[in-house]
Formats: structure tokens, C-alpha cells, sequence
């Protein structure tokens, strides 16, 4: 054992890795057969021990926490000075295992790909429902009152929509972002209907001012979450532009604009996410 521990240690030094493993492999193998010839071997024993306690130190220095944990389960009789690392080497295992884990839970958090199907189909149809309410509108335009009492629907639907959808809306960094970004565009939306009525205001020209707010929340979103949206805000600014120089036709610019984006947006998160 000691000379295996030797020439494993010169083929370490050397960078030759590979060596060192057949090195022991070897060794390993032969105490172990000692062990069938004779079970109660007390020398042949503690130098198995020994050695795989020696690799499974090495391998969790080098973050291989898995073979470490195969290492240590081998070992049958640790006392003394050998129980003391085996405790070492086994805390150092665990306290790798959950780094990696709290690793891969906060890299989920932040993956763009996890339910964005999901996301994506929910944009697709949010798209569709607000055109049609957006048509609506433009076939017989609202009163104040009811244009804020149709934004206090429209916000309670997709607040409603969260709370049902909450297993992927609400199952990860990126998608509580998004839900959050949703139920903050309806609500400015409502802010800016109650502040019109309070001015004034027509509602052609709240619609206008509407859509200035929604493209600057999607393009914020697109800065915050996927650059891959700026898509969207393009096709937004052309229908943005539209609807504030036309405002007889603001609330079909509304319709087309809320369906071209949404479209957009659904097809990318249908889409592989990048990466």
C-alpha cells in the first residue's frame, strides 16, 4: 500500500493522472483480494481503508464529490486518525452536493426556457382576447367611466389568469417577472384612464397616451428579461406612431399593435430559448 501510495503520488506530480488512477486501481484491486482470501485481515484492511479514504480526499479537493461519496461508502473500518477524515471528506462532499444543488436551483430561476412554451402561449392568446376588446372599442367607442371600468375587467382577468396559471407563471425568477410585468403595464394602464377622466381627457387621446406607456413597458421588459423581445418593441413603435398621428383610428392601431406584439412575443418564447 505504501508503495502504491508512492507511485501514485509520482504520477500525480508528474500530471500524469491517468497513471495515477491505474495505479489505484490496481492497488484497490489487490487488497481486496487479500480481504476474500483472508476477511479478517487487520493489515490488508486498514490499508484499503486508508487508500480509499487518501482518493476520496483527493477527489473532493478536485470538486469531484460524486466519486468521493463512492469512495467513502467503501470504506468499512475507520478509527481514529481515519475516522477523523472520513468525517472531514464527508462534510467537504455535502457541503459540494449542496452548492451545486442551490447552483442549479438559482441557474432554473434565471433559465429562460423553463415553461416558456407556457409563456408563450398565454402571450398568444392575451394577443388575440385584447385585439378583440380593442376592436370593440373602436366599434363603439367607450365613455370615460366605461373605459376605466373595462380596464378594472381587464386587470382583475389577468390577475385572475395568474393566480390559475400560478404553477408556471409564478414558478421561477423569470416568469414571476413576467407576470408581474403584465399586472404593472394593466395597472399604469388603469392609472392613466383615472387620471384622463380627472383632466379631461377624450378617450382617443388616453388611448394614445397608452400605448406611449405600453411600448416603454415592453421595451423595458425586453432590457430586463429577453433582449429577443426588441422585436416586439419595433412593430410596436410603427403601430404607436400610427394611432397618436391618427387618433380617429387609435383604438383598430390599439387592436393591430396589441396583437402584432403579443404574436411576436408568443412565437419567440415558442421558440428554443437562447442558450
Amino acid at each position: 500500500a505504501a508503495q502504491a501510495r508512492a507511485a501514485m503520488a509520482a504520477a500525480r506530480a508528474a500530471g500524469d493522472d491517468e497513471a495515477a488512477a491505474l495505479k489505484f486501481g490496481a492497488a484497490r484491486f489487490a487488497l481486496e483480494h487479500a480481504l476474500l482470501v483472508w476477511p479478517q485481515n487487520p493489515e490488508a484492511r486498514a490499508a484499503l481503508d486508508g487508500l480509499l479514504i487518501e482518493q476520496a480526499e483527493l477527489a473532493a479537493a478536485a470538486g469531484q464529490s460524486e466519486q468521493a461519496a463512492e469512495l467513502l461508502a467503501a470504506v468499512v473500518d475507520a478509527e481514529g486518525a481515519l475516522s477523523t477524515r472520513v468525517t472531514a471528506v464527508t462534510a467537504r462532499v455535502e457541503g459540494a452536493r449542496q452548492q451545486q444543488q442551490a447552483l442549479g436551483a438559482l441557474a432554473r430561476e434565471t433559465d429562460l426556457g423553463v415553461f416558456a412554451r407556457h409563456r408563450g402561449v398565454i402571450a398568444l392568446t392575451l394577443g388575440v382576447l385584447w385585439a378583440l376588446n380593442g376592436l370593440r372599442r373602436a366599434e363603439a367607442p367607450p365613455s370615460v367611466e366605461g373605459y376605466i371600468v373595462d380596464q378594472l375587467w381587464m386587470a382583475g382577468a389577468i390577475v385572475g389568469l395568474i393566480v390559475v396559471l400560478r404553477r408556471w407563471l409564478w414558478s421561477t425568477q423569470i416568469n414571476r417577472r413576467v407576470s408581474l410585468g403584465l399586472v404593472g403595464i394593466v395597472t399604469m394602464d388603469l392609472c392613466i384612464r383615472l387620471a384622463g377622466a380627472e383632466l379631461g381627457l377624450p378617450t382617443a387621446q388616453i388611448a394614445a397616451l397608452e400605448m406611449v406607456v405600453d411600448l416603454g413597458s415592453v421595451l423595458f421588459l425586453a432590457l430586463l428579461l429577453d433582449r429577443r423581445l426588441l422585436w416586439a418593441v419595433a412593430a410596436l413603435v410603427v403601430g404607436v406612431a400610427y394611432g397618436v398621428t391618427h387618433l380617429e383610428h387609435v383604438f383598430r392601431a390599439t387592436a393591430a399593435n396589441m396583437l402584432a406584439g403579443m404574436l411576436i412575443i408568443g412565437l419567440i418564447w415558442l421558440r428554443r430559448p437562447p442558450g
